[in-house]
């Protein structure tokens, strides 16, 4: 085993912790990259672990440093690796291949299940979280410090004139959020309609839009008289067809409101994104379910509408005990 390092060669890895996110401990995910020459180390913090933020932080760590190493040595993560074959052999995902060609770095792939084989990160990992994330940070507003980084960051002047239209395209989406959900506020928070909204909004990740919606489009909720009743005018059961005694179940039938049914989607992602045990039922529906995600959340819509109907027939708010995963 070395006893020491060359320059030029860097290693990288990800870690987790506990935050406070205005007023609500939620955990996220935190990039590090250290050089294992000079054990100088880069950290950032995100809400997941994603192809997004992985790219992001590479392009941040090398701004950080003021080069780019020659060598950076990875784990298997998925965002990175698309197939696995023999030894330190692998199939990169498309989007690496992109940083790999702009940046021009070697990537090592270390072996399945050896973190000795980058043992500094490992350390600076762990370093980082001692450190950096006690106590627990206090955090009130992810996006806004996001983006005052992505507005100061250095870049090539057709990576910062594509990124500028794309953070131009965020304050004007941004903006007219403020005005929809003021428009919502002013207009539909009133009367029934309002206590229902009110009521749904209890459930993680669950917003004016989406309430507004379910309790508009169930406005007569008691004609319902069980949850699959409700996923079916949702269009979120599988179709079943059936020829003698044969019976086969087949992609969702896409009946009722497509916005209501396809926002409970986009709600359900966010909600395995900053809720632990929705994120644990997820990943038992995806192994339970061949390994396909998009099958699995729109298991996990299905709950969710579920869980807003039953809270609708008994009044009441949000129960994180009594919406457990039971999904096996």
């Amino acid at each position: 085993m070395p006893l020491s390092q060359p320059p030029g060669e860097a290693q990288v890895d990800f870690g987790q912790a506990l935050v406070n996110f205005d007023g609500t401990l939620k955990k996220v995910i935190f990039f590090v990259m250290s050089m294992v020459h000079s054990d100088a180390m880069f950290v950032m913090a995100f809400p997941r672990e994603c192809t997004e933020s992985f790219l992001e932080a590479h392009v941040r760590a090398f701004d950080f440093f003021g080069c780019v190493p020659k060598r950076i040595s990875y784990d298997n993560t998925r965002v990175a690796v698309a197939k696995i074959f023999t030894h330190h052999k692998r199939k990169h995902t498309a989007e690496f291949k992109r940083i790999i060609s702009h940046y021009l770095f070697e990537p090592y792939f270390c072996n399945v299940r050896r973190p000795n084989e980058k043992g500094i990160v490992e350390g600076s990992v762990k370093y980082a979280r001692l450190n950096f994330m006690v106590p627990v940070p206090q955090v009130k507003d992810w996006n806004k410090a996001s983006v005052i980084k992505l507005r100061s960051i250095r870049l090539l002047d057709t990576l910062r004139l594509s990124l500028d239209e794309l953070l131009s395209d965020y304050d004007y989406f941004n903006g007219r959020l403020k005005e929809l959900r003021k428009l919502l506020a002013d207009n539909l928070d009133k009367g029934v309609l309002g206590r229902r909204m009110d009521l749904l909004k209890t459930h993680p990740s669950v917003g004016p839009v989406v309430s507004c919606q379910f309790a508009t489009e169930l406005y007569h909720y008691k004609d319902f008289s069980s949850t699959r009743q409700v996923y079916k005018y949702l269009g979120l059961s599988p179709r079943v067809s059936q020829s003698g005694e044969k019976k086969s179940t087949g992609p969702i039938n896409k009946a009722a409101n497509g916005r209501l049914r396809n926002n409970l989607i986009q709600a359900s992602w966010n909600w395995v994104r900053t809720d632990i045990e929705a994120k644990k039922c997820f990943w038992r529906i995806y192994d339970n379910c061949g390994g396909i995600k998009q099958k699995a959340i729109v298991v996990m819509a299905r709950k969710m509408s579920g869980y807003l109907w039953a809270m609708l027939m008994n009044d009441q708010p949000y129960d994180a005990n009594k919406a457990k995963c039971r999904h096996n």
